[in-house]
């Protein structure tokens, strides 16, 4: 009974996101679809699975190559859905079908190998060669090969997926700090959090893996493991995926290729009338105080564009525009907090601009070098 639980709990998970991401229209969004598509594969490899370790090998043997495929194309799938979050704004053929195309290669030599194969050699197969009692011979030892090959490409997957994704996420996180002064709820550190978890999690189960399948087929408990780790982290991923906002995302208004990065300040009377304007607009003005200010609120002021601002508060001040900002809503913070009148934390971080408590908590700490809390007992001490 504990085996069967815990096998159809990772079905019925993905078969549920698969369904609520690609059927529910008034949410629909590029990220959603890639992410339902991934839901779905998903749903067909815990499906086979299912089969495989229930013992249904009669039902398994239309599945093999199906699992196969699904294997390979977890993560390449979870790697296109990470760049559609940061880098592409939509789903491209060109770009991505190639990261299918091994998983697709495979699956076509598997389906070769179960086209020459009789039944009874498909069933010897399944239940002899996949479980490691024999190797066989001819045609059973290429479908063997082709087993061990599509593991070894798996294991290379979860490396270079893990390695990739954890870059591009870093780097969108980094990027938004260049143009958003409140980037919380912008940032995928939630993705960055599956994406490490995940291939932990997949390289656990390949160290089980490698002692056979037959291990699996009996012990309950092996089986449990894996199976509910996996479960926890589709459902969260499909739960926070689900949630993901369909606006517009950074990378549509951020290309690839950081465009201030070609860009090389001039310090003449131009860029003094700018840098002066700026200072006016902070100080004066107190922008900062804008709760979700963007670089591109602030070029607006300054009727010029966005690279350009963004290169100039690099080259003056040594800061992004996420610190520039913060530097002068945390200068606010302290006048209020050394002023007479007591303001709690959430008043601080409002009236300075801060879209939460925690991101005032951060910003303090990474400015100041000590804590809020710390620098308010400090000046308690001094009254």
């Amino acid at each position: 009974m504990l085996n069967i639980v815990s096998l159809l709990s990772p079905v019925y998970i993905t078969l549920l996101w698969a369904i609520v991401l690609l059927t529910n229209s008034y949410r629909k969004s590029t990220p959603k679809i890639v992410l339902g598509v991934f839901m779905s594969t998903a749903f067909l490899l815990y499906l086979s699975h299912f089969f495989y370790f229930t013992q249904q090998f009669a039902v398994y043997r239309y599945f093999d190559s199906i699992y196969i495929l699904c294997n390979l194309s977890v993560y390449p799938l979870y790697h296109i859905y990470v760049r559609i979050l940061t880098v592409d704004p939509e789903i491209s053929i060109r770009k991505h079908l190639k990261y299918l195309f091994i998983p697709i290669f495979i699956f076509s030599l598997s389906l070769v190998g179960h086209f020459i194969l009789s039944k009874d050699e498909t069933d010897f197969y399944i239940s002899n060669v996949l479980t490691g009692k024999t190797n066989g011979t001819g045609i059973l030892l290429y479908m063997k090969i082709l087993f061990i090959s599509a593991r070894v490409i798996f294991f290379a997957q979860i490396v270079f997926y893990l390695i990739i994704n954890f870059k591009l996420i870093k780097r969108n996180n980094d990027r938004l700090m260049e143009f958003y002064s409140n980037t919380e709820n912008r940032q995928l550190n939630w993705v960055q959090f599956f994406n490490i978890s995940f291939a932990a999690t997949s390289f656990a189960s390949i160290i089980l893996a490698i002692l056979g399948r037959n291990v699996f087929l009996n012990s309950e408990f092996l089986l449990l493991i894996p199976s509910s780790i996996f479960s926890v982290l589709l459902f969260s991923i499909g739960l926070l995926g689900n949630k993901q906002k369909t606006e517009k995302t950074f990378q549509n208004h951020v290309p690839l290729t950081h465009e201030s990065e070609k860009l090389h300040i001039t310090f003449d009377s131009q860029t003094a009338i700018l840098q002066g304007r700026i200072i006016d607009i902070f100080e004066r003005e107190m922008i900062y105080k804008t709760p979700d200010l963007n670089i591109w609120d602030l070029c607006g002021r300054l009727n010029t564009n966005r690279t350009y601002v963004s290169r100039l508060i690099n080259t003056i001040y040594g800061q992004n525009f996420n610190q520039f900002v913060n530097s002068y809503r945390i200068k606010h913070v302290k006048v209020l907090v050394e002023s007479k009148q007591k303001y709690n934390n959430e008043q601080l971080a409002e009236l300075s601009g801060f879209g939460s408590v925690n991101s005032l908590y951060r910003a303090f700490q990474a400015i100041e070098g000590v804590s809020l809390s710390k620098f308010r007992s400090q000046k308690n001490i001094h009254e």
